[in-house]
């Protein structure tokens, strides 16, 4: 939106998004797409990268997890100089043979420029 006359530049196509967050510098805009909520059985997240002057995608994240019990994403934030973008809790809760439930987080973090996945931090806590 064009806040001096409140002209709607672009809206988001779908219905299935999450959370937001906005670079440091206000050029781009990290919005994660929860597939579950459009009714998907397939529950991998994407996070698209989109110019805020345009709404065009930049390039699509994509993460690792694709368990129909995963909790999703709940937060994205890009680093102070906007070269790197997080995204958590990414949790999977496991049952294995015996019932015992586990439950697994993710902490992912690309490079915004490349779209390479960098680091994967990892906790698994047993219930």
């Amino acid at each position: 939106m064009d806040v001096s006359n409140g002209e709607v530049k672009w809206s988001f196509p779908g219905q299935n998004l999450g959370v937001a967050a906005f670079s440091p510098d206000g050029r781009q805009i990290a919005v994660t797409r929860n597939p579950w909520l459009s009714g998907s059985s397939f529950h991998k997240e994407i996070i698209e990268l989109r110019s805020t002057a345009t709404g065009t995608v930049i390039r699509t994240l994509q993460t690792e997890g694709n368990s129909e019990s995963s909790a999703g994403l709940t937060l994205v934030a890009f680093s102070a100089e906007g070269k790197r973008l997080a995204a958590a809790p990414y949790a999977i809760e496991r049952i294995d043979k015996a019932g015992n439930i586990s439950h697994e987080h993710f902490v992912k973090i690309w490079d915004v420029t490349t779209g390479s996945d960098l680091l994967t931090l990892e906790n698994q806590n047993h219930n």
